[in-house]
């Protein structure tokens, strides 16, 4: 197995016990899909799901998935990234003899640093409840040696969802979703929160997640334009308001800046460099995670619930992230506000977090470039 670190957080830490454990679990649930798939003709649908499976330490989580590839049994295992617009599979020597796989481009370098070559061809998802679903022309990155920068992994396996522009023209790199010819949208549904996050030291390695692929957007969402902009290279919307502990807060001020859609990790992320939070030492604090944040200035972190509106030019949503629903064991920080936070990558705004992943459904339709959010149904704690 291989794990590359997430873009817009730090990835959760796992020892190889933890790696075990993780593909344990979504052997299992391979097993049982390809059981079943000799006999199981899949009907046609408005949506499929394909399984995840998520790895948390307390309040922060990652997700991962299964990719194979067409002709072969080899599947690899990928963290869920959408701070990344890019495939990126570990081992081009799995499928340089398969058919159906062409080099578009050799000797370049993935995001990560892993030599590469640039590769079309089919990937195949399990899909929940049994069978698989391939999407047969994708535009990808296959890693050819090991990657040599300090601190990285080996190779690189990252399975990117991020949405930067309306569906592009064939041939360009981008999710492999978008390569999707039947479905436009792809709705991040995490199993509850007591489910996915743990409450111990080791990390909790949990099923139960869905990555849904629709024809179209299903009913519930707001759907909001996403910041299209050179300069941002992470699937945007504006943050237009926040609010702290039930206090309103006069941050972030106009114009509006960006609010990254992260559909792992934990606390809200936050920049705020004109110092309108940062100046107030706020209630219920939390100690700032330590070694997480060694980049960033001025940083403090608080457990208060948040309430939080996002949008676009046309419209808002606005949800709270309420930590009194959860187990007190998991209530942990909500926000990690600093006057520069390394994880905003020098742009003002905030990191929405893996926390609101919880609190909301998040829908990316690839084909008009929007994000839609709905407001996930409360689960009483035990």
């Amino acid at each position: 197995m291989h794990f590359s670190p997430p873009r817009l957080h730090r990835a959760v830490p796992l020892t190889t016990a933890h790696r075990t454990s993780i593909e344990k679990t979504l052997k299992s649930s391979r097993a049982s899909t390809h059981q079943f798939t000799a006999r199981l003709t899949l009907a046609p649908t408005d949506s499929v799901s394909i399984p995840l499976t998520t790895a948390s330490l307390y309040s922060d989580f990652d997700a991962y998935i299964d990719v194979g590839f067409q002709g072969t049994a080899t599947y690899e295992t990928m963290i869920v990234d959408s701070g990344n617009n890019s495939l990126i599979v570990p081992r081009f020597e799995d499928i340089e003899n398969l058919a159906g796989y062409t080099i578009v481009q050799k000797d370049v370098r993935e995001p990560w640093g892993c030599k590469a070559n640039l590769v079309r061809g089919p990937i195949v998802l399990d899909v929940d409840g049994g069978g698989t679903h391939s999407i047969p022309d994708c535009l990808f990155y296959a890693c050819t040696a090991d990657n040599t920068q300090p601190g990285a992994e080996t190779r690189t396996a990252n399975f990117g969802t991020g949405c930067l522009a309306p569906k592009a023209m064939a041939g360009t790199l981008q999710s492999v979703l978008a390569f999707e010819p039947t479905f436009t949208c792809a709705e991040f549904n995490y199993a509850p929160a007591q489910q996915v996050l743990g409450t111990s030291n080791d990390p909790k390695v949990s099923p139960g997640s869905l990555l849904t692929l629709h024809k179209t957007v299903p009913p519930g969402y707001q759907v909001f334009d996403i910041v299209v902009d050179p300069n941002v290279q992470w699937t945007s919307l504006r943050v237009m308001a926040l609010s702290i502990g039930g206090v309103q807060t006069k941050w972030p001020g106009k114009p509006y800046p960006i609010a990254m859609i992260d559909t792992g990790g934990g606390s809200v992320l936050l920049s705020d460099p004109t110092g309108l939070l940062t100046g107030t030492q706020w209630p219920e604090q939390e100690p700032v995670p330590a070694g997480w944040f060694t980049q960033s200035t001025q940083c403090q972190a608080t457990r208060e619930s948040l309430t939080i509106q996002l949008g676009d030019d046309h419209g808002s949503y606005t949800y709270t992230v309420d930590t009194s629903v959860l187990s007190a064991a998991v209530q942990g920080r909500t926000l990690v506000l600093c006057q520069d936070n390394q994880y905003m990558f020098g742009h003002p705004g905030m990191n929405v977090g893996g926390i609101s992943a919880l609190t909301n459904s998040i829908l990316l339709d690839y084909t008009n470039a929007k994000v839609g959010l709905k407001p996930k149904p409360a689960v009483a704690t035990t």
